[in-house]
């Protein structure tokens, strides 16, 4: 009935997951069946050949035939978990509602984005986004963009080009947030060329950059990186220039390839390392995770309960070396007309995220929330 529906409602590709998966898992079972009733009789032969009694052969049946039921309710199980959502929620993104998609919790969000400040008197969140080509750090910022103004409308204030396969940013830029009275926030999220070894980003320039040597403008050059002349060069940068969270942005549909690939390996490691070593927060944010079957709705309130979208981040976290709890699966807006609860609802979660992350580290670094004479 649930695949009836959803071929109903216009989700053939999504049917034709389910299937495919249902069909591996029989597949499986048939394997597992011939595998199991092989073994079953050359232990009946070898039983047979040294003359035990009846007894002994009616017990091996029996443990046969409790194996094949345990083996088909494990299936079974599984089957369920493909088709519906988790009873619990595998993350909680509210402890105050319940139900977190409601407006009411999406105007919550936007007063505490509103109302936190950097600590140390410094003005600004500095926000690094690192990832390939096309791993959607545009889309991420028109997603914010569009949830921050909450005018009812899509905003796209930055260029995205979704099967461009080289890096569309050429430059390290800060993109301001903006609320729909004008007023700016304490935030700045920086772009720049993607990951890549060969025409990407140069390993020293990340290091700089997230020193704060790097000023806003700077086109970076993939081939060699930035010189200490270089007008854009800070030689003596302070708290309030460098970076106070690293985000790596990847496409959940593939991650293994979009967090890196072979040659970006070792550049990523160094990186990451790095900034572990300086306890700077890393994250990870998983966009397109809406194309991952979240469940036999396919709803996206139901990210939280997908057991699919649950494994990727898993995944994720144990690759980057990080909690689960610093990987977010995000849905941008891409087809859509009109904005969505929903999206607004996690691109605001997301982004009091990271700026309570940073804060966190910036009192790490300026030691403001404690007495002066704490550390005599």
């Amino acid at each position: 009935m649930w695949i009836y529906s959803l071929k109903k409602e216009g989700g053939g590709v999504e049917v034709d997951k389910i299937r495919r998966k249902i069909s591996k898992l029989k597949r499986q079972q048939m394997e597992e069946d011939r595998r199991k009733q092989t073994e079953s009789k050359a232990k009946e032969e070898e039983i047979r050949d040294i003359g035990l009694n009846g007894f002994c052969n009616l017990h091996i049946v029996e443990a046969r035939e409790r194996q094949e039921r345990e083996q088909r309710e494990k299936e079974q199980k599984l089957a369920r978990e493909l088709e519906e959502p988790l009873k619990e929620p595998w993350r909680k993104i509210s402890s105050k509602f319940e139900d977190p998609w409601t407006r009411e919790f999406k105007e919550e969000l936007l007063q505490k984005i509103n109302a936190i400040k950097p600590a140390g008197g410094i003005k600004y969140f500095n926000i690094l986004l690192l990832g390939q080509a096309a791993s959607g750090k545009s889309s991420f910022f028109n997603t914010c963009l569009t949830a921050i103004i909450n005018e009812d409308r899509l905003v796209t204030s930055s260029l995205i080009y979704q099967s461009s396969s080289r890096s569309v940013t050429t430059a390290l830029e800060a993109i301001p947030m903006k609320t729909k009275e004008g007023k700016i926030l304490p935030l700045r999220l920086f772009d720049c060329r993607g990951l890549n070894v060969e025409y990407g980003v140069p390993t020293e320039d990340i290091r700089a950059i997230v020193e704060g040597r790097v000023k806003s403008g700077y086109k970076i050059n993939p081939v060699a990186p930035i010189d200490e002349d270089d007008p854009y060069y800070r030689k003596d940068p302070e708290t309030k220039d460098r970076m106070h969270c690293v985000v790596y942005v990847a496409n959940a549909e593939n991650p293994a390839e979009q967090l890196t690939d072979h040659k970006t390996e070792e550049q990523l490691r160094y990186v990451r390392e790095n900034l572990a070593r300086q306890h700077l927060p890393q994250m990870v944010l998983f966009n397109k995770v809406d194309r991952l079957r979240i469940s036999n709705t396919h709803n996206l309130r139901d990210i939280f309960r997908s057991q699919d979208v649950k494994d990727t981040c898993t995944k994720a976290a144990e690759y980057m070396q990080i909690p689960l709890t610093h990987v977010f699966p995000m849905a941008n807006y891409h087809e859509e007309n009109l904005p969505t609860l929903e999206k607004d609802i996690l691109a605001l979660f997301y982004l009091l995220t990271m700026m309570q992350r940073a804060n966190d580290f910036i009192l790490r670094l300026t030691k403001d929330d404690v007495p002066d004479d704490f550390y005599d």
